[in-house]
């Protein structure tokens, strides 16, 4: 190291790195969670598994009208044969809240919502939660993953519930509030934007809902994806342009339309 009273040109520094371990699979690098050994009964796995092929049969029938009254009459009939699955109740719920039925399913979804609601215990899952679990003992991992799969099932319930409750105008704001217990939905989250938007235009705060239109515009609506109400761009332009109509923006409204017709062409010309 050099520096007056050193030794002259300093004294030599040596690292030695030893090579880089390549993980074989992500869960190799972060470790892998210890897991109970399987105990059940050879008819208890073979339930277990006619059941999960069952709703997954029942999920591919959930992607086209032509399999509207398939999805339905099966969904009907496990139901009856699985009434407390709750990955069975969340494929109905996805269902029903489909952008293209939801309309007409208003209530289907709010049912559903709190059938989803009432099989969770939501004392047990905030206590889990209130306390770090043991990351080395097999038995506290696996409660730990049953416990975030609950809290999924009653954060997507309680979303689609919301929604549905603003749409029919009718106890949003009491929804809206039991959602708040467990995920933070404001902008730092825009899976629920769409609640967000719904909220702060009951609330008059145009500005806001404003500000997040054009925050959803930069990244194209990218930032939806995966949440209860994916948005397009074309769709965040129309509610933005209806926002200015409303608020009696004209010279504003001229230009967004002249902006979406750019953004957003029917058609390009050929080279």
């Amino acid at each position: 190291l050099p520096g007056a009273g050193k030794r002259p040109c300093g004294f030599p520094v040596r690292a030695i790195v030893g090579p880089k371990m390549d993980a074989k699979s992500p869960s190799d690098a972060k470790g892998v969670a210890p897991e109970l050994p399987d105990e059940r009964s050879v008819t208890e796995k073979i339930d277990e598994g006619v059941k999960v092929l069952k709703v997954s049969e029942l999920d591919k029938l959930s992607g086209s009208d032509e399999d509207k009254e398939k999805f339905e009459d099966l969904y009907a009939s496990l139901s009856k044969e699985y009434p407390d699955h709750l990955p069975l109740l969340i494929s109905g719920l996805k269902y029903y809240d489909h952008k293209d039925r939801r309309a007409n399913n208003l209530e289907k979804i709010v049912k559903i919502a709190d059938c989803i609601v009432a099989l969770i215990d939501e004392k047990d899952l905030a206590a889990h939660f209130g306390t770090e679990h043991d990351k080395e003992d097999a038995k506290a991992c696996k409660e730990h993953k049953e416990m975030e799969e609950k809290k999924a099932f009653l954060v997507e319930s309680l979303a689609r519930k919301a929604r549905a409750a603003a749409d029919k105008k009718e106890g949003f704001s009491d929804a809206l509030m039991h959602l708040k217990k467990w995920v933070d939905i404001d902008n730092s989250n825009l899976k629920y934007c769409i609640l967000v938007l719904e909220r702060d235009a009951q609330a008059g705060r145009s500005g806001s809902v404003l500000k997040l239109l054009n925050t959803l515009i930069k990244t194209n609506g990218e930032d939806t994806k995966g949440g209860i109400c994916p948005l397009s761009k074309s769709e965040l332009l129309e509610r933005r342009a209806a926002l200015f109509e409303k608020l009696g923006y004209s010279h504003l409204l001229t230009n967004d339309k002249k902006w979406r017709a750019i953004a957003s062409p029917k058609s390009y010309a050929l080279f």
